[in-house]
């Protein structure tokens, strides 16, 4: 490319008639940031295009700029369009082009989609980066494609005339002269003059030109909807929204959710108790409202999007490879980099001509400042009005209003309800701490980014004249050795390119620290304020300029060339005392642009993320999943079921190695298993036994009666049986899910219960129903009650202290179905409940047996209440997965716990990795739990030879059919997690699964593997747990139990011998 003179370039460019104006400190403006002379350090991370020669005048490409300007998009902005395209050879003739789509109407389809196009459907067959390849579906049912494209607006003259017109229909003046052909129709009129009376009966008078109509109506929330029919535009009235918004947050506090079209604008005013909104939040004196646009434009969605499109066509954000877009997300989101820095230099010329955009044309100020000085004169009145139902006008504009945010929640269900819980940042990082980041860290990652950074590493050296200056300009002052060591040149190279540089004045020498170093002229008044650097005599005037942070800019660089840096680092580097660099690291700590690690290391925020994402990604690829099998036995292990004979220590701290003993056993899988609704028939039958090895019921009674532990029922199971959790009562809130059952829908007792037991205490059930009776006159059907107790205890409300009605009720159903008569005394409006029908229940039955007690939990935050599940789940499952988000039914869904694990992660407290095969991608432990793997698994190549245990297949120690699936099996049975049902593992590996009922069985494994005695040992032990259960066994894989090799050793290990097959009990 040919060089420029600036000076005739800019008399060239004020020749065409857009630029006649053009101010020649605006057109420097442009130059300086073309060539890389931009107001703060800040922008270092975008290259200069040009190079101007201050003393010549003479503007040089720089390379690569002709490629840039001529690939870029020019002045037609990326909208996000795809190309839909037929595939290669199959037009039939012409173009293979079918039509374009939006953006995000691509991100929302998938291959093999059925969409419409015209008149045609089409197979979406594949999606590449910029294209959609479809193929002919006729026929086939398909979506219809949307464009969330821009609209012009209305011109503010186009919406008078209008409103006239409305002013002319609404008094009947129109139809009573000569009508248009194309009005003529005796239908159109009736429709017209039935609309128009409809709006009249609405608000009381048809809005047009000179009479403005506000108009108040409920939504399906309660708050207020607030209506302004306007006929002048979007033009006019979305700057007018910008303002309006702003003072409902004034008045109300709340995001009035303000937007406008082109016949009206419409807001949302959260309900009030106090004077209703009316018309004076519309008025403005015109100054001061053109005043409140400007400052408001700046923050608004309006000005991101047409400063994104500035931006690109001031060439700022280049594609990566010529001939392929860049999606349009990924430039709206270094769009907003940019932004997020040029905000704070109103001057740089991408922020002015962006306002320039949006006050002058998109915005029409002046026709708003007309309309507003007519309001305020009279000439246009505005009255308001409220409606119980929106106005037939009304309907269009709040169909526009919905679907303008209907994209904001279009999310599935689960998303949906993360959305809802609200995660406060700052507390989390309270409640979760802080590891030392520099622990976070991989020191080889270290050493990469350092050398990366400082252009050290193959690769990242530069070449030519040009890279010599960037790396002046993007890593500082440095010495010509420096410079050398940095370049893929010999040192006679880059020798010539310095020379060069210094003779046409772009770079200087510098003493700094006692070096000789060089410096790009962009740093002259920056070493000069900063560091009191002698700069050579005659440089240019506008190199000398004062700059606004001249320390801060230096430090920054600095920091972000390098990995880690310490105070006395810097000190040196700018010879500078330790107290002034200290100073100036606090001041941008506060910031937030720079990290302080352990003792006095600082990094970059930028630099710091980079690390803590390398050091994640090493240490993620450098742990390889374990077999299913190994999570498996890790379980058994975490859960006490099994000892930990070769465990880590540590991962054990807060237990005994082993099987739990005693009380103190049975408060750690109470704590461990807090929450985890199971079958009442299994917690005394299977799960504490199996974890305790001198489990007795006085433990938990003893827990229960001193108030230790307290039991929630969660869902009834059949007449016997019900899920039941158990809680810490210190620590409730963390694992008690408060009911949610609908008060109405209780019955008449049930509310009396509630009732009485709500004014405190625990009571029998005979002192409940002497209290009822107290209040209601009459006695209470003692079955009525027992009824009436249970189905508070499944819906979550009470509890009893002690566990005698889980034992009873589990033992038989017998005593607990009983019928209820209702007297025919009974006071209109008050059931009365008659007395006793059945002799066989009594306020000693033991289904009644305890004080029974309302189960009130002051409930945690929502933070606090994830945190708590995900340390739960820690401690119970030892990775959190997608799978153990769904066991739990963790509110939210795995979206909202992952959310809180990334929190975790980046605090330390958890990694994120695949360290289980089959556990899906997302998977989030301890270090400690992830070594333990590691180690399980290098046993499991050592050691043959594994302790069999049984556990009820719904225990959840039992990793089959819950967090993995079930082992394939070639028999008709399928396995299931059901009260009743048993299994057998063995090292992890299921060897044997025993349906409910007891009737077939499964084994998996081998015979010679399967045909050790202790396996099925194991399994009777678990039955002897349960003194009542009779079966036989009939099936095993199939086959009659008589024809396998199991038959004898089930003898052997206590079943007994029938004509059926094995009977136990």
């Amino acid at each position: 490319m040919d060089a420029l003179q600036v000076d005739e370039w800019y008399s060239r460019v004020r020749r065409a008639a857009p630029w006649k104006d053009l101010p020649r400190r605006v057109f420097d403006a442009t130059l300086d940031m073309l060539s890389g002379r931009y107001p703060s350090g800040d922008f270092s991370a975008f290259r200069p295009k040009l190079v101007w020669n201050r003393e010549t005048g003479i503007l040089t490409a720089r390379p690569g700029a002709q490629l840039l300007a001529v690939t870029s998009g020019g002045t037609i902005p990326d909208r996000g369009m795809y190309s839909v395209l037929l595939p290669e050879g199959e037009e039939k003739a012409g173009s293979r082009r079918v039509g374009e789509l939006d953006e995000e109407m691509v991100y929302e389809s998938r291959v093999n989609d059925i969409i419409t196009l015209g008149a045609t459907s089409w197979r979406i067959q594949q999606i590449t980066r910029d294209q959609v390849i479809v193929t002919p579906a006729p026929g086939r049912s398909a979506r219809l494609p949307f464009w969330r494209g821009e609209g012009n607006g209305r011109p503010a003259e186009l919406g008078e005339m209008i409103g006239d017109f409305l002013h002319l229909l609404a008094d009947g003046a129109f139809f009573s002269g000569t009508i248009p052909p194309w009005l003529a129709e005796e239908n159109t009129i009736a429709n017209i003059q039935g609309l128009i009376e409809e709006q009249r009966n609405a608000t009381g008078i048809v809005p047009g030109s000179r009479h403005l109509v506000l108009e108040r109506c409920r939504d399906e929330i309660g708050d207020w909807r607030i209506i302004l029919h306007s006929p002048y535009g979007r033009r006019v009235h979305e700057p007018w929204a910008l303002a309006i918004a702003g003072r409902i947050h004034a008045l109300w506090g709340a995001d009035a959710s303000v937007v406008a079209s082109d016949d009206g604008i419409v807001a949302r005013i959260p309900d009030t108790d106090g004077k209703l909104p009316d018309a004076a939040i519309f008025l403005f004196e015109p100054e001061k409202l053109l005043q409140i646009v400007r400052e408001a434009v700046g923050s608004s969605a309006l000005f991101a999007a047409r400063f994104r499109e500035c931006a690109a066509r001031a060439l700022l954000m280049p594609g990566r490879t010529p001939g392929h877009r860049t999606p349009l997300w990924q430039q709206r989101l270094r769009a907003s980099q940019l932004l997020e820095i040029a905000q704070g230099y109103p001057d740089f010329p991408v922020i002015l001509e962006t306002l320039r955009e949006c006050l002058q044309d998109v915005y029409d100020l002046p026709a708003l400042e007309r309309l507003m000085r007519r309001l305020n004169g009279g000439e246009i009145q505005i009255s308001d009005v409220t409606t119980t139902t929106p106005s037939p006008f009304a309907t269009s504009l709040l169909f526009g209003y919905v679907a303008e945010f209907m994209y904001q929640s279009d999310a599935p269900l689960a998303e949906r309800r993360a959305s809802v819980l609200s995660l406060d940042s700052e507390l989390l990082r309270n409640l979760l701490g802080q590891v030392d980041p520099g622990e976070l860290l991989d020191p080889q990652v270290i050493r990469q980014v350092e050398e990366e950074l400082q252009r050290l590493a193959p690769g990242r050296r530069a070449k030519g004249e040009e890279g010599l200056f960037d790396l002046l300009r993007e890593l500082g002052p440095m010495t010509v050795e420096d410079l050398a060591q940095r370049h893929t040149g010999s040192s006679e190279e880059v020798a010539s390119y310095l020379e060069n540089l210094l003779a046409v004045k772009r770079i200087f020498p510098a003493m700094i620290s006692g070096q000789e170093r060089l410096a790009c002229m962009d740093d002259a008044a920056r070493l000069r304020d900063a560091l009191g650097v002698r700069l050579p005599e005659s440089l240019p005037e506008i190199y000398l300029h004062r700059v606004s942070y001249p320390l801060r800019d230096l430090f920054l660089r600095y920091l972000r060339a390098h990995a880690l840096v310490t105070a006395e680092q810097l000190a040196h580097e700018f010879s500078l005392g330790i107290a002034i660099v200290e100073e100036q690291l606090q001041q941008l700590r506060e910031q937030g642009l720079v990290m302080n690690l352990q003792q006095d290391i600082w990094v970059s925020d930028e630099v710091f993320r980079r690390l803590r994402l390398r050091s994640l990604q090493a240490a993620r690829e450098a742990t390889r999943p374990v077999a299913a099998t190994t999570y498996a036995r890790l379980l058994l292990e975490r859960q006490g079921v099994l000892p930990a004979t070769d465990g880590s220590p540590a991962l054990f701290a807060s237990t005994s190695p082993g099987v739990y003993e005693g009380v103190d056993g049975v408060m750690r899988v109470i704590e461990q298993l807090a929450g985890v609704g199971l079958p009442a028939s299994l917690w005394e039958s299977q799960i504490l036994p199996a974890r305790v090895r001198d489990y007795s019921s006085e433990m938990l009674d003893e827990l229960l009666a001193t108030g230790a532990v307290i039991w929630s029922g969660q869902k009834k199971l059949g007449e016997d049986d019900g899920l039941v959790a158990l809680h810490l009562q210190e620590y409730a809130a963390e694992s008690f899910t408060p009911a949610e059952a609908d008060q109405a829908n209780r019955s008449a007792l049930q509310q009396a219960i509630v009732a009485v037991l709500a004014d405190g205490g625990a009571w029998f059930a005979q002192q409940i129903s002497q209290r009822i009776r107290d209040k209601i006159g009459e006695s209470v059907d003692l079955s009525a009650l027992q009824e009436a107790l249970w189905a508070l205890v499944w819906q979550g409300v009470i509890t009893s202290d002690i566990w005698a009605p889980l034992r009873a009720l589990t033992r038989s159903s017998s005593n607990a179905r009983t019928s209820t008569r209702r007297s025919h005394r009974a006071r209109r409006g008050r059931p009365v409940y008659a007395q006793p029908v059945s002799p066989r229940v009594s306020y000693n039955t033991p289904n009644l047996a305890g004080r029974w007690s309302l189960l009130q939990v002051e409930p945690l935050n929502d933070t606090e209440r994830m945190l708590a599940l995900a340390e739960n789940m820690l401690d119970r499952y030892g990775i959190i997965s997608r799978q153990a988000v769904i066991a739990e039914n963790i509110p939210g869904g795995f979206p909202s716990m992952q959310t809180l694990c990334r929190s975790m992660e980046d605090s330390g407290r958890i990694m994120r990795g695949r360290f289980v095969e089959g556990l899906g991608g997302a998977q989030f432990a301890e270090r400690l739990t992830i070594d333990r793997l590691r180690d399980l698994a290098t046993q499991a190549t050592q050691t043959r030879h594994y302790t069999p245990v049984a556990l009820s297949a719904n225990d959840p120690a039992n990793v089959w059919g819950n967090l993995l699936p079930w082992p394939a099996h070639p028999a008709t049975l399928v396995p299931t997690r059901r009260a009743g049902a048993l299994v057998v593992v063995s090292g992890g590996k299921l060897l044997l699964y025993l349906a409910q009922g007891g009737k077939k069985m499964l084994v998996w494994q081998e015979k010679e593997e399967l045909l050790a005695p202790e396996v099925f040992h194991a399994l009777t032990t678990a039955l002897r747990r349960e003194p009542r259960l009779r079966f036989t066994l009939t099936e095993v894989n199939d086959l009659p139990v008589r024809q396998t090799p199991m038959f004898t050793l089930l003898r052997e290990a206590g079943f007994s011998s029938s004509p059926q097959g094995l009977d136990w009990g």
